[in-house]
C-alpha cells in the first residue's frame, strides 16, 4: 500500500472545510436590505376594509370537478385522490 503525502491530506482537508464552509453560506438567510433603500418616503396604502370572500355555491359540486380535472390530468382513477383542504385565496 502506498502512503498519502502530507500535502494532499492537507489539500483534501482544505476542500472539505472549504465546502462546509459553501454549504453554511447558501443556507444563510439573505442579508437585509441597504439602508439607502430605506430612505425613500413610505408609501401610503388606503385602508380600504378587506371584505370577507362570499361562500362558494355549490362547494362540492366546485371541489369534484376539481378533483376530476386533477385525475383526468394524472390519468389515474378519480377515487384514489383525497381533497385535504380547500381554500379561496385572495386576489394579488
Amino acid at each position: 500500500m502506498q502512503n498519502t503525502p502530507w500535502w494532499a491530506a492537507l489539500l483534501l482537508v482544505m476542500n472539505v472545510i472549504a465546502l462546509l464552509i459553501g454549504v453554511k453560506l447558501l443556507r444563510r438567510p439573505p442579508a437585509a436590505a441597504p439602508i439607502a433603500a430605506k430612505a425613500d418616503p413610505p408609501v401610503t396604502q388606503t385602508s380600504a376594509p378587506i371584505a370577507p370572500a362570499p361562500a362558494i355555491p355549490n362547494r362540492q359540486q366546485l371541489i369534484a370537478a376539481v378533483v376530476a380535472s386533477i385525475a383526468e390530468y394524472e390519468g389515474t382513477d378519480f377515487s384514489s385522490l383525497r381533497v385535504v383542504s380547500f381554500h379561496q385565496r385572495r386576489e394579488a
